[in-house]
């Protein structure tokens, strides 16, 4: 897309997409080792090259109001 080539050239390392109806996370990397992850379930941490530990992204998403319907937490 548009704002991912445009990140990409002027020297973003990360580019996340949070998508809470589909409960995933997109993650685009750049530079030296350009890629594309979609997590679902579980996002690892990482410091560097360092992985320390994950977040769980069902925990996190089941947390969030549903703020364009009726306001109760999803189920």
């Amino acid at each position: 897309g548009v704002k991912l080539d445009l990140y990409a050239r002027c020297g973003v390392r990360e580019y996340w997409i949070v998508d809470p109806d589909e409960d995933t996370v997109d993650v685009w990397r750049f530079g030296d080792d350009p890629g594309h992850e979609r997590f679902e379930g579980e996002l690892p941490v990482r410091i560097g090259a360092q992985h320390v530990g994950e977040i769980d992204l069902d925990e996190v998403f089941s947390r969030h109001l549903d703020r364009w319907g009726t306001g109760k937490p999803r189920t």
